[in-house]
């Protein structure tokens, strides 16, 4: 059987210009589709690297040009092409698909050394305990197995020379989230490991009673405000429900949060 491009399987999808030979070079090796839920996700082989950005953005259209509620590419390269300089883009990668990886590479600087990558971050070693707790590195190690089919291992430490400090309030619920993340990760494994969506479902249910089961009385919709709460960056997390005719009990519960 010939195999398709990425142009002919997403036929219906009219990239611009600067996209089309990116759709004309992928081969597609595989998909894995959920027609229910409208989710869809494609491993593609291409000879040259695609950055991230360009990646990101044809993913957000081609989910609009289809009307599915996720659409994710995966690519696959020539093991020569991974070098130090992708390791940006290997890190970009982690922070979207890690379960505490988002604001963590903000500050680092890194070093390959043959099948060796070691990552220092501005964070103290809290932090990087975190990330362990949460096979950080692992997550690093199958990204790069995916893209390139090498194994590569991952370090992860304290940037000794950084000034940065975790506020006593942020490690706590931190680590209250990673306690929860970690439980469903021993049940259902790594999302890398055989596609993002498999488990989404069951992870979802778990997490929901391992929240329920710490704080009976909390709702879920107070648990996401805390979480938004608390990533970088963001100093107002604003709830639906206020602008909507909620019961008092959800306008209570969103106000508390």
């Amino acid at each position: 059987m010939a195999e398709k491009t990425l142009k002919e399987l997403l036929y219906k999808y009219l990239p611009p210009q600067k996209y089309a030979s990116i759709l004309e070079e992928g081969i597609v090796s595989r998909t894995r589709v959920d027609r229910d839920k409208r989710f869809l996700e494609v491993y593609a082989r291409f000879e040259n690297i695609i950055s991230k950005d360009e990646l990101y953005d044809i993913e957000l259209q081609v989910k609009e040009a289809y009307k599915l509620n996720a659409f994710k590419l995966f690519p696959s390269y020539p093991a020569e092409l991974f070098d130090y300089d992708y390791v940006p883009e290997i890190l970009r990668e982690t922070e979207r698909e890690g379960y505490v990886a988002r604001g963590f590479f903000s500050d680092y600087t890194y070093s390959l050394d043959q099948n060796h990558l070691n990552v220092k971050i501005g964070f103290p070693k809290d932090g990087v305990m975190l990330l362990e707790k949460a096979e950080t590195p692992k997550v690093i190690e199958n990204i790069i197995k995916s893209e390139f089919g090498i194994a590569v291992s991952v370090n992860i430490e304290h940037d000794e020379f950084s000034s940065l400090e975790m506020s006593a309030d942020t490690k706590e619920l931190l680590e209250s989230y990673d306690r929860q993340i970690l439980e469903a990760q021993k049940t259902y494994g790594q999302p890398r490991e055989e596609g993002s969506f498999a488990h989404k479902d069951a992870e979802a249910e778990q997490a929901e009673k391992l929240l329920r089961a710490e704080k009976p009385g909390e709702s879920m919709a107070s648990w996401a405000i805390r979480f938004a709460a608390s990533l970088d960056h963001v100093d107002v997390v604003l709830s639906g429900g206020i602008f909507k005719s909620e019961s008092p009990e959800k306008l209570h519960s969103s106000l508390v949060s």
